[in-house]
């Protein structure tokens, strides 16, 4: 008899597990809202349903309204989404079962949009400039100032390996040059290259992170006439080796903002040339439809082997755009103070010097790869010391080819 009863006691026990595993399958939980979307914020929208009443139902974590005896219900929920996949764990209990499951909305940014559309790992631009100046030797007011005209040419290239869906490496390549068209000035030409590689990840806990190292070389024209072979050739002045990191912050749908910080060990072509600079950069961009604006602001500070070419540096600038169909005006304003830590050892005064730059102007985009600007530039130097003073005004064209 006891045997009898161990017996049916059992044989309930696996009939009750096996209709509680029944119930559990039959229990629903289906995502009625969209997956992908553009926007940060909107409601998440689940529908359940079950063959018994719901006790609690909790879509991450908090739980929702449920109405009494219902085995069948939507559930809205609000969001404000993070750039890329978010996660929502929709969970169901009813007298005998329970069931969990987790859904995705991935929201796709405008830059990530632009991101997805640079599939060619490679890129490459060239940019032809013209300059024409009245004050290209930038003499000051007790000087009788030089108009005269210069090309300047820019080479950009650059290859991106993908390392993970949203990080990769880069090599990049910076190439710069200026041709007086005076050849009275060409000994004022100059040269610059770069070469840097650099490690992206987008979208790490909501923010973009940049880093990398990577090599810069100034150059001037060679002038000693006790050196033929190098008269009139680029003559490396300055190389830099350069550590930076940066981050990009989005946020409010319309908002980014960027730090990034910049140590520079240079060598000239004097020992007391060689030292370091230190670079700080603050940066907040906005985006409205086709206007565009951006406001910023750097310190610098350079300590080099001679004491007296230290100086402690801070820049403000702001620019904005606005997009018209094929056409871009633009305007920006900067001012740079410089200011070295020791006095002259001739004047006994601390220089200091002010550089204001403000210009306007309009781009073109004549096609997908090629885009025209033209614009105006005005210049003005302050400074302690009178003969660094000088003003100059610049209008410009340029021609921009990328691939």
């Amino acid at each position: 008899m006891v045997i009898t009863l161990v017996l049916m006691g059992s044989l309930q026990n696996r009939l009750l597990a096996q209709q509680t595993t029944e119930v559990m399958g039959e229990t629903l939980i289906m995502q009625t809202s969209s997956t992908k979307v553009e926007q940060s914020d909107g409601v998440f929208v689940v529908e359940v349903s079950a063959f018994e009443p719901f006790l609690v139902v909790k879509v991450n974590g908090f739980a929702q309204m449920v109405r009494p005896g219902s085995d069948w219900q939507v559930f809205e929920v609000p969001y404000q989404l993070k750039p890329g996949d978010n996660e929502f764990v929709v969970f169901v209990q009813t007298k005998n079962s329970e069931k969990q499951e987790a859904f995705t909305v991935t929201y796709t940014t405008q830059e990530m949009k632009e991101e997805q559309e640079q599939i060619d790992p490679l890129s490459l631009a060239f940019v032809l400039g013209y300059t024409q100046s009245e004050n290209m030797l930038q003499a000051n007011a007790q000087t009788t100032k030089k108009p005269a005209a210069r090309l300047d040419a820019i080479l950009i290239s650059g290859y991106r390996y993908t390392l993970l869906a949203n990080a990769g490496l880069s090599l990049k390549f910076l190439l710069k040059a200026d041709h007086q068209l005076d050849r009275s000035l060409s000994h004022r030409e100059t040269g610059y290259r770069k070469l840097s590689l650099e490690y992206d990840h987008q979208r790490l806990w909501g923010t973009n992170l940049t880093t990398g190292l990577g090599q810069s070389v100034f150059s001037l024209k060679g002038t000693d006439t006790t050196k033929p072979s190098t008269l009139g050739e680029f003559q490396a002045s300055t190389r830099s080796v350069f550590l930076f990191a940066g981050v990009d912050v989005p946020f409010a749908g319309n908002y980014v903002a960027s730090v990034k910080i910049q140590l520079d060990m240079q060598t000239g072509q004097s020992a007391g040339n060689a030292g370091t600079v230190t670079a700080s950069d603050l940066e907040l961009r906005m985006r409205f439809g086709g206007f565009y604006t951006k406001v910023g602001a750097d310190q610098k500070s350079g300590a080099f082997k001679d004491a007296s070419n230290n100086t402690s540096s801070s820049t403000t600038k702001a620019s904005a755009r606005m997009t018209w169909d094929s056409w871009t005006p633009h305007l920006s304003y900067q001012s740079y103070n410089q200011k070295y830590l020791q006095p002259n050892a001739v004047t006994g005064l601390q220089v200091q010097n002010r550089r204001n730059t403000s210009s306007f102007g309009v781009k073109y985009r004549w096609s997908e790869s090629l885009l025209l600007d033209l614009y105006a530039k005005q210049i003005d130097v302050s400074s302690s010391e009178a003969l660094n003073a000088y003003s100059e005004n610049q209008v410009a064209a340029q021609i921009m080819w990328s691939y």
